[in-house]
């Protein structure tokens, strides 16, 4: 399977709230009629819910990485210092990031530039326990501008 991160694998399955109010299940086609220009979309264990590329929970690092590649992202150190995710979700009071207190390593694939122009830093975000187990996956559009607050 390609490697490259591209708009459809921000398509998510099952029954979510993301699926029920899209029929593509395309998070950032959701946030875009919506009318946000930055954003995300957590899951976590008990939603039901599938990356595009099979991944659910429990997943592991393995499984990540043989779905998205393992040469395209290197796990790296949770900070919840500088992590957007974490810091607008817990000043937002999302239940979600409550299970990023286990995370010790983030994967994160990014949508190569010029694939997207209308969304320029997209992310996947896979985070990960000490045990390499998948706690939460984030569908981000515009990353670096989600608020921080």
């Amino acid at each position: 399977m390609d490697k490259e991160i591209r708009r459809s694998d921000f398509a998510v399955s099952g029954d979510n709230p993301v699926t029920q109010a899209i029929k593509t299940g395309n998070v950032l086609t959701l946030l875009e009629k919506q009318g946000y220009k930055s954003g995300f979309v957590t899951f976590v264990s008990g939603d039901d819910f599938m990356t595009r590329r099979g991944i659910t929970f429990p997943a592991s690092l393995s499984d990540i990485e043989e779905a998205y590649g393992d040469d395209t992202a290197k796990p790296e150190p949770f900070d919840p210092v500088s992590d957007r995710v974490y810091i607008n979700g817990k000043a937002n009071n999302m239940e979600d990031t409550e299970v990023l207190e286990e995370a010790e390593t983030v994967l994160m694939y990014e949508m190569p530039e010029g694939s997207d122009s209308a969304q320029r830093d997209s992310q996947l975000r896979f985070y990960l326990d000490k045990g390499g187990n998948l706690v939460l996956a984030a569908y981000c559009m515009n990353y670096s501008d989600i608020p921080l607050k």
